[in-house]
């Protein structure tokens, strides 16, 4: 009988135990627990809390569809919303911006290509074999956001032709976007610097403007291609240019002669925006005229 008992005990105890490492296999199905033990983590959090924030952050509307959002709103938890800079501007978090930069969702691709020109943590040089595949991405938002993240870690990349590509085709949809893109990496590279002020007299008006709006980053240099939009057909181009003639200050002198013709222009909007820009590009010489507006 001891013997029946002894058995039965090792019995329940392996059943006991069999019990215990299938419930461990189960949950080990699902990465927080698998993560939590044996990694990976990011600042002492399992890898996939923070890919599903950046997935939350990128894609909001998708996760607001989802089921787990749904159960979520039904058990009336709230999720977590992390500020942009909290998320993503650590060194730690580059791996899996990374990996999510190959995601299938063209939209998760290109709003994670995105953050690496605004979280300086995250712009270091091991990061180019990654993302350099991205400025042949099948999509092309994805090919342009590729192009400011690698220009931005690295001003000696050849980025430049990804962008004249969408530029030079007057069909696409994404021309805007390139030349902000364009203006993005002027500020570090002269040669996108050339780019953008030969664009000075695209067709689109909205590109024009763009560029007048960017110039004002760019001193004495930048004074040539305002000038172009100081005469532009497009009233908003031409206001844009101005505004940046007047921040450009006392840097914008070979302006003066062209403004001064603007004077007496017939609409008083743009005699107002002339003044002003002759005020702060030389005050002793023009300040009369900023008594004369008000």
């Amino acid at each position: 009988m001891s013997n029946f008992r002894r058995f039965l005990s090792r019995r329940w105890l392996l059943a006991f135990l069999g019990a215990l490492a299938l419930l461990f296999g189960v949950a080990m199905l699902h990465p927080y627990p698998r993560q939590s033990l044996f990694g990976p983590t990011i600042r002492g959090e399992p890898w996939c809390v923070w890919e599903g924030r950046v997935r939350r952050d990128i894609n909001w509307d998708e996760y607001e569809r989802s089921l787990a959002a749904k159960v979520m709103r039904w058990l009336g938890a709230k999720v977590e919303i992390m500020d942009a800079n909290e998320l993503y501007d650590h060194a730690e978090m580059l791996p899996l911006l990374l990996y999510l930069s190959e995601d299938p969702d063209p939209t998760i691709r290109s709003g994670v290509l995105s953050q690496f020109y605004f979280h300086k943590e995250l712009q270091d040089k091991s990061a180019l074999p990654t993302l350099r595949p991205r400025l042949a991405d099948a999509d092309m938002r994805c090919r342009i956001e590729a192009a400011m993240a690698i220009g931005t870690i690295d001003p000696k990349e050849p980025v430049l032709p990804v962008l004249l590509e969408v530029l030079n085709n007057p069909k696409s949809e994404f021309r805007f976007s390139a030349i902000r893109a364009v203006a993005f990496l002027a500020r570090v590279d002269d040669a996108a610097f050339d780019v953008m002020a030969r664009f000075a007299k695209d067709p689109d008006w909205t590109i024009r403007k763009e560029i007048m709006g960017e110039l004002s980053r760019h001193g004495k240099r930048a004074v040539p291609a305002l000038l172009q939009g100081v005469d532009d057909s497009s009233w908003t181009v031409r206001a844009e240019a101005m505004n940046s003639l007047a921040i450009l200050g006392p840097d914008g002198q070979e302006a003066i002669p062209v403004l001064q013709r603007r004077l007496d222009d017939k609409d008083a909007a743009t005699r107002t925006r002339v003044a002003e820009a002759l005020v702060a590009i030389n005050a002793a010489r023009f300040g009369h005229l900023r008594a004369k507006d008000k």
